[in-house]
């Protein structure tokens, strides 16, 4: 039963905290971080029992079976595959717009230095690119909430909806990355150091990881800043903002892949604690696809984050024609 069904526990608010196992709530009430008499209701039912109860023969003259509480029903969650294919679909999906409308940004840029004209109109692809910068904001927020909502209710750092919307507001958001992505390294850590104990600094290198992305994510943040102040008020420097251009692009571009490389390397790591069979399961699909159909390799974008740079340069190095 232990390693099959899925239980939900009754906080002090009165609140379903799970799912877990069996074993995991009474490692819990072991600890001390739950008593021993706290109120559990199998995942999908609606009746709460004592976790004494559970697993002992039932004794309705000496102890009589509790009634049951008020509390709320259990909740359905995804189930962990669910979970780990919302996060890769909503990672790829995110990271390939982004890319696009970064391609069309950077083209933009590059062709008003060759015009000389800062104000140089890209007709349709205008619109096109404030349609994909919009979706690849949108897919930012949704990534950060999935990776938040995958996280144990107990591990959070900030609710889903906190941990997204505050990377939408405008100038605060620069200081909510260096509370955002060391609260994700945090929770992560916590939630591996209780499932392999024995292992507890094995994610380390994650710290120094999430303040040099925070870091970078700043600095674009800051001149991506000066840069919409320059172009919206139209107080535009005769000399040098062809520089403002290029380095809100190059900071940008960098911002971009180390943010989404920081965001990958905890998809695996969440990949490995939300349902440890994924990877096997990806492999053992590839091995079972036939030589003459497509053969999908295991999900590992690992290249997509580092395309950012490589466009930027790339366009800046060539003559674009317009």
């Amino acid at each position: 039963m232990d390693r099959i069904t899925k239980f939900y526990y009754a906080d002090h608010s009165g609140n379903p905290v799970g799912p877990l196992t069996l074993g995991e709530i009474r490692k819990f009430a072991n600890a001390g971080v739950i008593p021993h008499d706290v109120m559990i209701c199998e995942a999908g039912g609606e009746t709460w029992r004592s976790l004494n109860t559970i697993g002992e023969p039932p004794t309705p003259l000496s102890q009589p079976s509790p009634e049951p509480i008020s509390s709320p029903p259990c909740s359905k969650e995804a189930s962990p595959a669910q979970k780990v294919r919302t996060l890769k679909i909503v990672y790829t999906a995110t990271v390939i717009v982004s890319l696009i409308a970064f391609f069309l940004s950077t083209t933009s840029d590059r062709t008003s230095v060759q015009a000389g004209d800062p104000y140089a109109s890209q007709g349709a692809g205008d619109s096109l690119l404030v349609i994909l910068t919009l979706l690849s904001m949108a897919g930012s927020v949704a990534l950060i909430y999935f990776l938040v909502i995958s996280l144990p209710e107990r591990h959070r750092f900030a609710s889903p909806i906190k941990a997204a919307g505050f990377f939408l507001i405008p100038v605060f958001s620069i200081y909510w990355v260096f509370k955002l992505l060391p609260g994700l390294v945090n929770s992560t850590r916590e939630w591996w150091a209780e499932t392999a104990p024995e292992k507890p600094r094995r994610l380390m290198w994650l710290v120094p990881f999430a303040v040099i992305t925070a870091s970078i994510m700043a600095m674009g943040g800051v001149f991506d800043l000066l840069y919409n102040f320059v172009w919206l008020t139209g107080d535009l420097p005769s000399d040098g903002w062809e520089g403002i251009l290029f380095f809100s692009g190059l900071t940008y571009a960098f911002s971009e892949a180390t943010f989404f490389q920081f965001t990958l390397s905890l998809i695996h790591i969440l990949r490995a604690l939300i349902d440890p069979e994924d990877i096997a399961r990806e492999e053992e699909r590839a091995k079972r696809t036939p030589f003459w159909k497509f053969r999908r390799r295991p999900w590992n974008p690992e290249l997509y984050a580092w395309l950012f740079p490589v466009v930027f340069f790339k366009i800046w190095m060539v003559r674009v024609p317009h």
